[in-house]
C-alpha cells in the first residue's frame, strides 16, 4: 500500500511538472514569436521575369513568372547570421545574380530589390527591433515562478488527498 502511494505521488509530481513546462512553453511562444526576413522584388523591366531563386542560409524559395511592375515577396525564418543569394532569369534568357544584405537571427528584417534590365538593385533594408523586450523577459520569469508555485500547490493538495485514502 505504501509503495502504491509513493508511486502515485511520483506520477502526480511528473504530471504537474510536465503541465507546468507545457504552459511555460506556450507563453514563451506567444511572447517571443520567431524572427522573419522578408525580401520584396519589384520587376521594373518591361518583360516577364521567368524565375527568381532566393536563398537565405539553408532555406531556398523559387518564384516563376513575375509580370512587369509586379512585386513578389519572399518570407524566411531568420534563424542565423547570413545573407541572400539571388538568381533571376529574365525573359530573354539573361541571368542576374546578387549576393546582398545581412540578416541576423535576433531581428526581423525587410529588404527591397529592384529588378532592372541589366542589374539587380538592392534598396534599403528595414530592421524591425523588438520593443518592450526587457518587460517580456521579466514577465516570462514571473510566469515561470507563478507556474512553478501553482504546480507545487496542485501537487501538495493532490498528495494530501491521496494520503486520506488508506
Amino acid at each position: 500500500m505504501i509503495r502504491r502511494k509513493v508511486a502515485l505521488k511520483i506520477t502526480l509530481a511528473v504530471v504537474c511538472f510536465t503541465l507546468a513546462l507545457f504552459l511555460i512553453g506556450l507563453v514563451f511562444k506567444l511572447l517571443f514569436p520567431p524572427y522573419t526576413a522578408k525580401v520584396h522584388f519589384h520587376n521594373l523591366t518591361q518583360a516577364f521575369v521567368e524565375k527568381i531563386d532566393v536563398q537565405l542560409c539553408d532555406q531556398k524559395q523559387v518564384a516563376m513568372k513575375l509580370s512587369p511592375e509586379e512585386v513578389k515577396t519572399f518570407e524566411f525564418s531568420s534563424i542565423g547570421d547570413c545573407h541572400y543569394a539571388v538568381k533571376v532569369l529574365l525573359a530573354g534568357g539573361a541571368e542576374l545574380n546578387l549576393d546582398f544584405s545581412y540578416v541576423s537571427g535576433g531581428f526581423s528584417t525587410e529588404d527591397f530589390v529592384k529588378i532592372e534590365k541589366n542589374r539587380l538593385d538592392p534598396g534599403q533594408q528595414i530592421v524591425h527591433q523588438e520593443r518592450n523586450y526587457l518587460w517580456k523577459v521579466l514577465g516570462m520569469g514571473l510566469i515561470c515562478i507563478l507556474t512553478g508555485l501553482a504546480a507545487l500547490k496542485v501537487y501538495q493538495v493532490m498528495s494530501q488527498r491521496l494520503m486520506m485514502f488508506k
